[in-house]
């Protein structure tokens, strides 16, 4: 019985052993796939570490680094083999180096730090700005270094510096321009004036921040200020020339305005750039008073004896100063009563068509009047003129100098000279 018993229990012992190794090999199936699944994962995670787009490196709390990716050979310069055997204070710049150690204080302390930046020295010698995200590496329960993902900001900072310089650029032109400069959104609100506009309007800057463009003109000039508006939208910019502006005190100037579309900050808003004209037009006035006392002076009429007037031609004879010859002629007939014109054209160096014509005209007016006109200077050149250009001259009475028609004009009047020798 006792045979049979320990028979059973060999049995028994057998089935447990053998189930045991079913058991062993189970394991150890589950043991391969768990190998093969972690060698897969690390080669997984190899790959994304060395193929990253942005750097990756750990140091230890010393600062000696330990491990980095491929993309920082291009990063820094050196090779994975110069980098490891480098501490990060050989990298760095002083400034970022002082940086570095109160982010690595920051770590120790268990804060949650933001993305930092640090200037770092490459091996040709360049400065190379990064964005770093860094974070403590633990082992047992202990900090054991620092890792940290970190990304070239160069282009950035380049964009950033571009924007600013504009910024720069744009706000010196702004402040120092010598023409008031507003910007108002689409619907008409001034969002930005530069110094010139306050001094200009009388206005400081937070009460033309809260004005429409439209408040900037008084309202007669409405209508032209809506259809350069509409000018703008359509075809991006738009010229007011000789428009009033409204200042602060009511007194109005006139202006140049000349507004375009622009892009700022993202948002397309209207720029308008306003010239005062006030000294321009006061200087053009001048001009013309003056133009107008030059063109008196150059056809002067002059009585030169008692029912006789001389009126010299001097120079081109245009239509406009023509005219004004015309009118002054007649204005004399009738001021002194003179039935007398001798119309002097010594002092016109040659003539053509449209000059004859104003002097015909002009001989023709006083005809009118009642009154005689002799055309006294008629060289032979112009003689010649005259009559190549087909000029009819009936019933003119021409002399060849003043003094001769000044003796036709005597004889007209009945008056004699008589040489004082005589006497």
């Amino acid at each position: 019985m006792q045979a049979e018993k320990s028979k059973e229990e060999l049995l028994e012992e057998l089935e447990d052993l053998r189930r045991q190794v079913s058991e062993m090999k189970k394991s150890a199936t589950e043991a391969n796939a768990i190998f093969e699944s972690l060698k897969e994962s690390e080669e997984r995670f190899r790959g994304l570490f060395e193929n990253a787009s942005d750097g990756i490196w750990a140091q230890d709390l010393k600062g000696n680094f330990t491990w980095a990716n491929k993309i920082t050979e291009t990063t820094t310069g050196y090779t994975l083999k110069e980098f490891l055997g480098m501490n990060i204070a050989e990298i760095i710049t002083p400034e970022s180096l002082q940086e570095a150690r109160k982010i690595k204080q920051r770590l120790m302390n268990n804060e949650l730090l933001p993305v930092y930046e640090l200037d770092v020295k490459t091996k040709d010698g360049r400065v190379v700005p990064l964005e770093l995200n860094s974070h403590l590496i633990m082992k047992n329960g202990e900090p054991f270094g620092v890792e940290a993902i970190l990304r070239d900001i160069s282009e950035r900072k380049r964009i950033e510096q571009a924007h600013h310089d504009s910024e720069v650029k744009y706000r010196a032109l702004m402040d120092y321009s010598s023409d008031a400069i507003v910007l108002a959104e689409f619907e008409g609100d001034l969002i930005e004036v530069n110094r010139k506009a306050e001094s200009l309007l009388g206005y400081l800057q937070e009460d033309l921040l809260n004005m429409r463009f439209i408040d900037l003109h008084p309202q007669e000039e409405a209508e032209r200020i809506e259809g350069g508006l509409a000018e703008l939208y359509e075809k991006g910019s738009t010229y007011l020339n000789d428009i009033l502006v409204l200042t602060k005190s009511g007194r109005t100037f006139p202006a140049e305005s000349t507004a375009t579309i622009v892009e700022y900050g993202g948002k397309k808003l209207i720029q308008a750039v306003i010239h005062d004209i006030t000294k321009r037009k006061r200087n053009q006035e001048i001009i013309t008073r003056q133009a107008q006392e030059i063109m008196e002076i150059s056809t002067p009429v002059v009585q030169i004896w008692d029912n006789v007037l001389a009126a010299p031609v001097i120079g081109t004879l245009d239509s406009q100063r023509a005219e004004q010859f015309t009118e002054r002629l007649l204005n004399k007939i009738v001021e002194t009563n003179s039935p007398i014109a001798l119309v002097d054209i010594t002092g016109v160096p040659a003539i053509d068509t449209r000059t004859a014509q104003h002097l015909i005209d002009t001989i023709s007016a006083v005809q009118l009047l009642g009154g005689q006109a002799i055309l006294t200077g008629v060289r032979p050149a112009i003689a010649q003129t005259l009559v190549h250009l087909g000029i009819n001259l009936n019933g003119v009475v021409t002399r060849p100098s003043l003094a001769a028609g000044l003796q036709v004009a005597f004889q007209k009047l009945g008056l004699q000279i008589k040489n004082n020798n005589e006497l």
